[in-house]
């Protein structure tokens, strides 16, 4: 019984000390739960306050951003406002010319009259085609029309045709007439413009300008009702599309297309004020006047005073071209002196083109085809000579050798991009030289230096075996290869002696076609072709046609496609 009753005082301690420390343990657990909401009280509060500033932060970001938009959206207006200020004027009254009829009773001027140049301009587009007609009419420019977009000639006002004539002539004209405008409409719209005093070349130039500008998107077209200002810095930046002294306007006009709600550059012709606001780009009279004094530009004459040839030599030099020299050679074999545009390859000798990249490049350990050609055909060839960077310029410059000067005047170009061969022609050099053309690189530089070039058919000289600018198996135009010398028999000589080589031989472009020899004629015609007419080519250069026509020894045919 006793030991029941210890067991059963130990049983009731061991659960009153349970009992303590279940109590204890409670209490840590309500103290930590207590804890944790005062550690999650405060970091609910710190929470609150970072994101109030977070919030603070991200408005005064957003302001920020709408004052950067606000800004970029200035730089915009003010670069499209620089941009109108750089192409200045478009857009200026066209002075009405009067005209009378036969009883010197003034003629009304047709309701079609352009009031801007741009609407003078758009003219030329089919649209406008009968208003162009009838102006042209009104103005008897029918047969100066005429002529100009058939023959490329030059014409007065006293060209036009007011005299009587039957209605089947009239008739003749009219439509005549109508096949002009409709074969070169710009043509016909120069013939208007320069009778009203516009000078048409500007215009197209300017609105050609304004055009590339609105495509590259640096051109905005503005409201009418924020221009208030800009017209008038318009104004005073602009300068003239007429001719000099034609007329001035000062008023600035709204171009009838925009219907007032938009404004477009505006053309304003004063001569005067154009002289004024380019005189800082003028050279002075005392900056032009020592370089054309200077008698050292010219360089021609260093054969003869070099000090090194003798008087023979000098007399060689300067006083024979290559078919005198073979006919006195005393040997029977023929030899001139001669050299090659850079591009021919030379076996161990490098070919840079101009590029500063070729520099590494190994030299090339064939020969071009025209150069063994030439060499057995009994040409010294001692020298390349210097071209472009890419060949596809008409000044002979690159980074590697620098520029070709022009032995008349050291000051000027000596063309490209064969303008190292065109001015060692000139300065008596040697007797012959080799370019290649594509756009003018062998007549370019023969003009510059006074030279004889001729550009042959493609594939009827060698031009294999050459350095390339471009990349293997790009397709482009095709280049020839042909002389530059100091006479035309010459360049027949030449010629005739490539192309009885057998070319084909050696480089498989060729066409292989020997030298042919024709009869003289006691009269020689010359076919121009004036233009093509989805293409047609501006005044001045129209004008240069007409003139060689006009002044040509020989008869002239002038062809229009």
């Amino acid at each position: 019984m006793d030991q029941r009753i210890e067991e059963a005082a130990r049983d009731r301690a061991l659960r009153q000390e349970f009992g303590r420390v279940r109590e204890k343990i409670d209490d840590l657990i309500k103290g930590n739960d207590a804890r944790d909401k005062g550690i999650k009280r405060e970091f609910r509060n710190v929470y609150e306050k970072m994101d109030s500033g977070f919030s603070r932060v991200d408005e005064r970001l957003r302001h920020a951003d709408e004052r950067m938009h606000k800004m970029s959206l200035k730089l915009d207006s003010m670069e499209a406002l620089f941009a109108n200020f750089r192409v200045v004027h478009l857009n200026q009254r066209i002075q009405a010319i009067p005209v009378y009829d036969s009883s010197h009773q003034p003629v009304p001027v047709p309701k079609c009259f352009p009031k801007t140049a741009l609407r003078l301009y758009r003219l030329q587009d089919r649209k406008n085609w009968n208003q162009l007609k009838t102006l042209l009419k009104h103005y008897n420019l029918e047969m100066g029309t005429i002529r100009l977009v058939d023959r490329g000639e030059l014409y007065d006002s006293s060209d036009s045709d007011n005299d009587s004539d039957t209605s089947s002539r009239f008739l003749s004209i009219d439509r005549e007439l109508d096949r002009a405008i409709e074969a070169n409409p710009f043509a016909a719209m120069c013939s208007l413009g320069r009778h009203l005093g516009v000078d048409t070349d500007s215009l197209h130039d300017r609105v050609t300008q304004l055009e590339f500008q609105q495509k590259k998107g640096t051109v905005t077209k503005r409201p009418a009702e924020d221009v208030g200002s800009v017209r008038k810095m318009i104004r005073d930046l602009v300068t003239g599309a007429l001719q000099p002294g034609s007329f001035t306007r000062a008023d600035p006009l709204l171009d009838d297309d925009s219907e007032g709600k938009h404004t477009k550059l505006e053309w304003e012709v004063d001569s005067e004020k154009f002289k004024r606001e380019t005189a800082h780009l003028r050279l002075r009279d005392t900056e032009i006047s020592p370089r054309r004094q200077q008698k050292d530009l010219e360089v021609l004459d260093i054969p003869a005073k070099c000090g090194i040839l003798s008087a023979r030599e000098i007399d060689i030099t300067e006083n024979y071209d290559a078919t005198d020299l073979l006919q006195k050679n005393d040997r029977g074999t023929p030899s001139w002196p001669s050299h090659q545009f850079e591009t021919f390859n030379v076996a161990g000798v490098p070919t840079s083109l101009g590029f500063v990249s070729y520099l590494d490049r190994p030299a090339p350990t064939t020969n071009s085809a025209l150069f063994n050609i030439l060499r057995a055909a009994g040409a010294v060839l001692y020298v390349k000579t210097n071209v472009p960077q890419t060949m596809m310029t008409a000044d002979s410059h690159n980074n590697v050798f620098g520029r070709v000067i022009n032995p008349y005047r050291r000051h000027l170009t000596a063309g490209g991009s064969s303008g190292g061969e065109g001015a060692l022609i000139a300065l008596r050099g040697s007797v012959l030289g080799i370019g290649t053309d594509i756009a003018g690189s062998i007549q370019i530089p023969a003009l510059c230096c006074g030279t004889i070039g001729f550009k042959p058919s493609v594939g009827r000289v060698a031009y294999g075996g050459q350095t390339a600018a471009g990349r293997g198996g790009m397709v482009g135009i095709a280049p020839v290869v042909g002389p530059l010398c100091h006479s035309i028999r010459d360049a027949e000589l030449v010629l005739r002696t490539v192309l009885n080589s057998q070319p084909e031989d050696l480089d498989d472009g060729v066409v292989g076609f020997p030298w042919c020899d024709t009869p003289s004629k006691a009269v020689l015609t010359i076919g121009v072709m004036a233009e093509e007419p989805k293409y047609p080519i501006h005044p001045p250069m129209q004008r240069t046609l007409a003139l060689v026509v006009k002044n040509s020894p020989r008869p002239v045919i002038v062809s229009s496609i």
